[in-house]
């Protein structure tokens, strides 16, 4: 091929091969092999920069077995499939923060199973089942009951001993 005009090549989103509009020299040129181990250095890198930053920011035994736990309940009761994303280990991570508990998750899988698409649906509607639990109910009046009860006290005290000065 004497004479020949080389075109570089860009991967289409179809995943074919056009010619590009800019002409390639031989120093220039890069094989299929080298642009395909690119690309599969960058997707080990992403993925790696993912799993290390979600070892950094969470808790990840506990999200990550309660997620493992949350996906095999979804698909076992559900028969929907979901991956293991880092917003769902992020709202895992927030349920595990506002002490929400297997059970409150099942009850409302159980509930919405037929119009949830996602477990993502579930978000604010466990976290408001967990809020709503009567038992959880009990402890913050119980604990506001309390805090009345120690301001009540202060404010008694103090006008005991200002009271006493007079």
């Amino acid at each position: 091929m004497v004479g020949a005009t080389k075109y570089q090549l860009c991967k289409l989103s179809s995943g074919r091969f056009a010619p590009c509009a800019r002409e390639i020299t031989e120093t220039d040129q890069e094989t299929d092999q080298d642009i395909e181990l690119l690309q599969t250095k960058t997707k080990r890198v992403t993925r790696m920069s993912r799993d290390n930053h979600a070892g950094v920011t969470r808790d990840n035994d506990g999200v990550v077995v309660f997620t493992d736990w949350l996906l095999d309940y979804w698909h076992t009761s559900t028969r929907k499939t979901y991956p293991k994303t880092d917003d769902l280990l992020d709202m895992v991570q927030e349920w595990l923060d506002a002490g929400v508990t297997k059970k409150h998750v099942q009850d409302q899988i159980q509930k919405f199973k037929n119009v949830a698409d996602t477990p993502m649906y579930l978000k604010q509607v466990v976290l408001n089942s967990r809020n709503g639990d009567a038992d959880i109910q009990a402890q913050n009046d119980l604990q506001k009951f309390r805090e009345y009860y120690r301001a009540q006290k202060q404010a008694s005290a103090d006008a005991d001993q200002t009271g006493g000065d007079e």
